[in-house]
């Protein structure tokens, strides 16, 4: 590894279960089935399996340059940081899209839909675009009819796209006074540095007119493009 240069990588595999990840204000935490918390154990909301985390920071050398003034001041104090994170994605449930079990209350949300036996969930692999309009295969489920039953789709069956995050900053320290006691930085810092597209999570909305319209299993959002700033920072 070169002078100057320091990497911190780091991994992690987990898995988080419960009975339900969100909170709602002061009326605590929502469930879709009035039965009990034990029917809502599964994969919690925010369970990410893989989790992969990389950062960076390198002083770039200017070598010989440093022995000449004009050179030093061109091509010294540059200064070159990362981070690459990928991670995997959280879970998804199957909902019918209506609170099936007819309670008016802020606890109770979308019941979930029926899975079909045999069927299987993974809508295969194919490329970018062929994901976004068919994430899992809607098949697999199919909207739960009966008010005051819930459906047979398990919390959390299946996963989300994960992401990867990518940022890149390029900073020049200048040295006003005493050898970097007071310095000026200019600072070039890119979000999202090679533009990666990250999908958001697909329609799991088993609703009447969701199936009637072909929006399940489609994603229709995405996060941030590449974003860039710029800036100066006087250190002292």
């Amino acid at each position: 590894m070169p002078r100057g240069f320091s990497l911190l990588s780091n991994y992690t595999y987990s898995k988080s279960l419960d009975s339900h990840s969100t909170e709602i204000g002061w009326v605590g935490f929502s469930m879709s089935d009035p039965r009990g918390p034990m029917y809502e154990k599964g994969l919690s909301d925010y369970n990410q399996t893989h989790a992969f985390k990389n950062s960076f920071i390198w002083d770039i050398p200017a070598g010989s340059l440093e022995a000449n003034p004009v050179s030093k001041a061109v091509f010294g104090g540059w200064e070159l940081t990362g981070n690459i994170q990928y991670y995997t994605g959280m879970p998804l449930t199957a909902r019918n899209g209506l609170n099936q079990f007819v309670i008016n209350s802020p606890y109770f949300g979308a019941g979930r839909a029926d899975m079909i036996p045999g069927v299987p969930i993974n809508a295969g692999t194919g490329d970018r675009l062929a994901q976004i309009r068919q994430w899992f295969n809607p098949a697999a489920f199919t909207y739960h009819p009966i008010d005051g039953q819930q459906g047979t789709a398990a919390r959390g069956t299946f996963n989300g796209p994960g992401a990867i995050y990518n940022d890149l900053a390029v900073m020049k320290n200048i040295s006003l006074y005493k050898e970097g006691q007071v310095k000026l930085q200019f600072r070039a810092e890119f979000f999202n540095a090679i533009n990666w597209v990250n999908l958001g999570g697909p329609d799991t909305g088993f609703s009447p007119g969701s199936i009637a319209a072909g929006n399940i299993g489609r994603i229709y959002g995405a996060g941030d493009p590449r974003i860039m700033q710029f800036g100066l920072k006087l250190l002292f």
